[in-house]
């Protein structure tokens, strides 16, 4: 616990400093505007109007250079590359739930919409580290399998569309596991696409002596240090549901526990 209240510590306090240094930069930027603007009124006469918008020029020109600038420089500021995605996520859900000691069932709801048109199919990763599984879903719309794909150290599955989708289409898809274990205690998700709503849900059977787990945010799976970790209690029946609007895009979301 004391680790989660640190973690959230060096959270709150990397927000103070990224708050400190904006308001430097405001007061900094303002101070060069107005000067900048009155030494140039006061040569050429200009009037009230004029000189007002000219400090309002000033002062967002080089805000929003300096603001550059710190984006570029600053190296705790992750940096990627605008991605072209073909589809937003309207909602992602995941299921975890613990059955008993040694099996499990995962599922994964998708509402999905397109950005491009003729698009055929949606294809995601799983990863099980317990033994066997066996993977379902489908209906009159899609249907999902397994891909044999042996560069991938994820097990890759496919969601087929019987029809294509059109630009701004819509459709909603879900994939069932039911495995057996022993599995490591978690599960997560890497956020791919623009997502408005992620839903994590996790159900653990009552003799597994599991009451509380832990939500972590993480810059990458298997960080050393979560960026945001807190600890939540199971309700009476050893479930919880933790819901993230707008998750960001290629965070690690993941929800963990301890057996002891």
């Amino acid at each position: 616990m004391a680790n989660d209240t640190n973690t959230f510590k060096d959270y709150l306090k990397s927000i103070r400093d990224k708050i400190v240094v904006n308001i430097i930069w405001t007061i900094g930027v303002a101070s060069i505007g107005v000067v900048a603007t009155f030494l140039i009124s006061t040569k050429f006469n200009f009037s009230t109007l004029d000189i007002v918008l000219a400090a309002i020029v000033v002062v967002l020109t080089i805000s929003i250079a300096s603001y550059l600038i710190y984006r570029r420089n600053n190296r705790r500021l992750p940096h990627f590359d605008i991605m072209d995605c073909n589809f937003k996520m309207l909602r992602e859900e995941r299921v975890h739930k613990w059955n008993d000691k040694d099996t499990y069932t995962h599922i994964r709801r998708y509402k999905l919409k397109a950005l491009k048109g003729g698009l055929t199919n949606y294809t995601d990763k799983f990863q099980w580290t317990g033994s066997e599984y066996t993977l379902s879903g489908g209906n009159h719309k899609y249907n999902v399998a397994k891909q044999e794909d042996t560069k991938n150290v994820f097990d890759v599955y496919d969601f087929k569309f019987t029809t294509p989708l059109k630009k701004g289409g819509e459709i909603e898809v879900e994939a069932r596991w039911t495995a057996k274990g022993p599995a490591k205690p978690f599960f997560s998700t890497t956020i791919e696409e623009p997502t408005d709503l992620l839903v994590m849900s996790v159900m653990l059977f009552p003799g597994c002596g599991v009451t509380k787990i832990n939500c972590d945010i993480e810059s990458y799976k298997g960080a050393r240090v979560p960026l945001v970790s807190k600890e939540e209690t199971l309700n009476s029946d050893g479930e919880f549901s933790w819901q993230i609007p707008n998750p960001k895009l290629l965070y690690h979301y993941e929800i963990n526990w301890k057996i002891s």
